[in-house]
C-alpha cells in the first residue's frame, strides 16, 4: 500500500536550483554586456556627432550676428543625444527674436534659424524710440526708427526691451499703425498723444488730423487718409483737419488756423 505523503527527491531539487541560478547568472551577464555595448556605442556616437560648428541664419543679418555671439554651447553637446531645444531657447531669449528653430546637419553642424520680430510702432521718450511689434513685445531702443513705423509721441511709459505693452493706449496705437500702413507717400506717420482730447495723426509733411480719443478712431483716421488724397488732387494740400465734429472741418495748408481765422462749424475751407 502506497504512502499518502509525497516525498521529494532532494537531489532533484538541488539540480533544479543550480540550473535556475546558472540561467539567471547568464541573463545578468548578457544584460551587463548589452548595457556596456550600448553605452560604448552611444559614447562613440556622441563623440562623432559632437557639435563643432553652429550657424545662425535669419533674414535680419544683424540679429543673426547678435544671436550667434550670445549662444553658449556646452562642450559635450552633440547632435544625437543632447536636448537641442535648449539652444533654440537661448536664441529666443533675445527680445528681437520671435521664434527660433534648429536643424541637425550630421556629423557635427547645428543650424539655428531665427525669425525676427517685426516692429510696427515706435514710442518716443526723451529723443529715443522704443520699438514694439504687433504682439506688444518691446524689442529695442533706437534713435532712428524706420519711416514705415508709426511714431507715438507724448505717451508716458516705463517699458524696456523684453516687456510687453498692454492696455488701451497700445490698442489705439496699433489700430492707427494698421490703418495708415498702406499710405506710403505720407510717411513717417506720427500719433501725437500730448493732449489726449486732441489726439492727432500727423503725416511726414506735417498735415495734422485731430481724431480725438474715442472708439470711432479707426473711421476717423480713414477719413483723414482719404481726405488727404482728395485735396491733393485739387492742388490744395490739407494743413489741418478736425474730425471730432459731425462734419469734418478742413483747413488747407495756406489757410491753417495760425494764418487765417478758422471756418465755422459745418463749413469747409476752399
Amino acid at each position: 500500500m502506497s504512502s499518502p505523503i509525497a516525498v521529494a527527491d532532494g537531489r532533484t531539487e538541488g539540480r533544479s536550483r543550480r540550473r535556475r541560478t546558472a540561467l539567471m547568472a547568464r541573463i545578468f551577464a548578457w544584460a551587463l554586456f548589452a548595457a556596456i555595448g550600448l553605452g560604448l556605442a552611444l559614447g562613440a556616437v556622441a563623440a562623432v556627432t559632437r557639435i563643432k560648428h553652429v550657424t545662425v541664419q535669419s533674414r535680419d543679418a544683424a540679429l543673426a550676428r547678435q544671436v550667434s555671439r550670445n549662444l553658449r554651447i556646452p562642450p559635450w553637446a552633440n547632435l544625437a543625444t543632447s536636448q537641442l531645444r535648449r539652444i533654440a531657447d537661448q536664441a529666443e531669449a533675445s527680445p528681437r527674436v520671435k521664434r527660433a528653430q534648429f536643424q541637425r546637419r550630421f556629423p557635427d553642424r547645428l543650424i539655428v534659424t531665427v525669425e525676427p520680430r517685426t516692429p510696427c510702432v515706435a514710442y518716443e521718450q526723451q529723443g529715443r524710440f522704443l520699438l514694439v511689434d504687433d504682439e506688444g513685445i518691446c524689442t529695442e531702443w533706437t534713435q532712428r526708427p524706420g519711416s514705415g513705423l508709426l511714431r507715438v509721441k507724448g505717451m508716458g511709459f516705463t517699458a524696456e526691451p523684453g516687456h510687453r505693452m498692454k492696455g488701451d493706449w497700445f490698442r489705439r496705437s496699433l489700430l492707427v499703425a494698421r490703418t495708415v500702413a498702406a499710405a506710403d507717400k505720407r510717411r513717417p506717420w506720427t500719433l501725437d498723444a500730448h493732449y489726449p482730447p486732441e489726439l492727432a495723426v500727423v503725416t511726414g509733411s506735417g498735415a495734422r488730423g485731430i481724431v480725438g480719443n474715442s472708439e470711432d478712431l479707426e473711421r476717423r483716421v480713414n477719413v483723414f487718409v482719404e481726405a488727404l488724397a482728395e485735396y491733393e488732387k485739387k492742388g490744395q494740400p490739407i494743413g489741418l483737419m478736425e474730425l471730432r465734429t459731425d462734419k469734418p472741418l478742413v483747413w488747407t495748408e495756406e489757410h491753417r488756423p495760425d494764418k487765417t481765422p478758422a471756418p465755422q462749424a459745418g463749413e469747409e475751407s476752399p
